[in-house]
């Protein structure tokens, strides 16, 4: 992948790395886990192809260290959308995200994204390099379902925008007012002179598990066994060798990662039995 740019440094590296990611492989939410025992990056490099955006980064992370380049993980949200009327960035949990930052000599840590369809840095459509018109019209496209002949007109004015001339930018600006007109008229954002707001989102479920997780972390340090920070919750429960701490471990992954976070009031029963027995278990044995 490299061999080209073997004399031309360390991002030329890194890009060639992000370009053969992004060209070569898929993005795909829904490819299955890899089978006990497997090493997470070379399945999705040599077998399956595929995969979100954790393991994206993770692959890229682990080439660019084949190399010889600084590379580490970043898990965060993408920049948001920015809101003209609120005047504030707007990041919702669909925004979640993983990436690279690669250590280049002077200039330090750099953000690349190897994740097709993806991008870390904040576009060209921003506020902070357009004014505040440009702004409005990347919230109105993005954020307001409007018919489509309105949808087309915002992506014209949003072309319109880029130009310098003074006439066009007064016909951006007249158009800007129209939309703002229409858009007052909708009677999906009449609700007695009230936006309508969705409800807030319910905690999900996981979140129980999660607190049983760690209640058994806890319980399980307090006698001496410490999972360490770089350890998976597979590899630790491997590690203790309980059926107790496996059978919690399981479902902590299922309902922490796998497609299905609601817990059953059986299944939240379950892991706190399982607690209770390892509790009993570990004091026995003291």
């Amino acid at each position: 992948i490299t061999y080209p740019y073997r004399d031309k440094g360390t991002y030329l590296k890194a890009v060639a790395i992000t370009d053969y990611l992004r060209n070569h492989y898929t993005y795909s939410t829904t490819t299955p886990p890899p089978p006990p025992g497997t090493d997470v990056t070379d399945q999705f490099l040599f077998q399956t192809r595929a995969g979100d955006c954790e393991q994206f980064a993770t692959a890229m992370a682990v080439l660019c260290r084949a190399q010889g380049i600084p590379a580490r993980l970043v898990v965060g949200y993408l920049p948001g959308s920015f809101n003209p009327f609120s005047g504030v960035y707007e990041v919702h949990a669909s925004e979640a995200h993983a990436w690279v930052e690669i250590g280049l000599p002077i200039y330090g840590w750099l953000s690349m994204d190897p994740t097709p369809g993806w991008t870390v840095l904040p576009g060209a459509g921003h506020t902070r390099s357009h004014w505040v018109l440009g702004a409005l019209l990347d919230y109105l496209a993005t954020n307001v379902k409007v018919p489509a002949g309105v949808r087309r007109a915002i992506v014209g004015l949003q072309k319109g925008l880029r130009s310098t001339h003074i006439l066009q930018d007064a016909l951006v600006l007249a158009g800007c007012l129209f939309l703002l007109w229409a858009g007052s008229k909708a009677p999906r954002l009449r609700g007695r002179g009230r936006v309508a707001r969705p409800p807030p989102a319910p905690v999900p479920d996981y979140q129980n598990v999660l607190e049983e997780y760690q209640h058994m972390l806890s319980l399980l340090g307090r006698h001496g066994y410490n999972k360490r920070p770089g350890q998976t919750p597979s590899e630790f429960a491997a590690q203790v060798r309980l059926a107790t701490v496996a059978r919690m471990t399981r479902s902590f992954e299922q309902y922490r990662y796998g497609p299905d976070s609601k817990a059953s009031a059986d299944a939240l029963a379950a892991l706190r039995d399982d607690l209770r027995s390892l509790r009993e278990s570990l004091e026995r044995t003291a």
